[in-house]
């Protein structure tokens, strides 16, 4: 997301307010959604965001759970967002760990 336009309508779409405001100038926003997942324990966050080779790689994880946690038996849909650092308006790819 490089607007701050679209930043709000994607808060706006998941009903809740946006934490932040996007300076476009020198941010860009990351969105990772995993999709439809069994149980309650996926939970993705953002390993890192760094600089590489002319673009910005974006590291996740799912965050699936482990033999032993407990979790409900429940369809979700988990994301997790974040504002990075993109001055330069480079190229974003995502990798996934």
């Amino acid at each position: 997301v490089s607007t701050g336009q679209n930043w709000l309508k994607l808060w706006k779409r998941v009903s809740m307010k946006s934490p932040a405001e996007l300076d476009e100038k020198t941010q860009t926003a990351v969105w990772i959604s995993i999709g439809e997942c069994p149980n309650t324990g996926f939970k993705p966050y953002i390993i890192s965001a760094v600089p590489l080779d002319g673009k910005i790689v974006v590291t996740y994880s799912k965050g699936q759970p482990t033999s032993t946690d407990y979790v409900a038996q429940e369809i979700t849909h988990p994301w997790v967002a974040a504002i990075i650092s993109n001055k330069d308006q480079l190229p974003i790819v995502f990798k996934e760990l």
